[in-house]
């Protein structure tokens, strides 16, 4: 009878520790799909006679299901004023109609 309440118990722990590893699991994915990863990295050397070019670029964001403000996205993009928008990746998603993603909201 003891082995069965603790075999039992073990069974009960290991799926609400499943659970939990789950949860955790897609509250990541849901953080990293709402919020916008900023990075800026500076190539080559800097002289006197070299001019700074500034290249935004946006990746994989498939409209219509983007799940960051684009509001938000068109902001910073402007507060950068960069030389070059490359956009690359999936940028609608394949079930997406273009005239409705909302993909033509980015280009205002």
């Amino acid at each position: 009878m003891q082995k069965v309440k603790g075999k039992k118990l073990k069974i009960f722990l290991l799926t609400i520790l499943i659970l939990l590893a789950f949860f955790i699991i897609m509250c990541l994915i849901f953080i990293d799909n709402t919020t916008l990863d900023f990075e800026k990295y500076e190539i080559g050397k800097k002289t006197e006679n070299s001019q700074q070019v500034k290249i935004v670029h946006l990746s994989d964001l498939h409209f219509p299901k983007i799940k960051i403000d684009i509001d938000q996205l068109i902001s910073k993009i402007e507060k950068e004023a960069p030389d070059i928008i490359a956009i690359t990746g999936d940028l609608i998603d394949q079930s997406a109609v273009l005239s409705t993603s909302g993909v033509f909201s980015v280009y205002r």
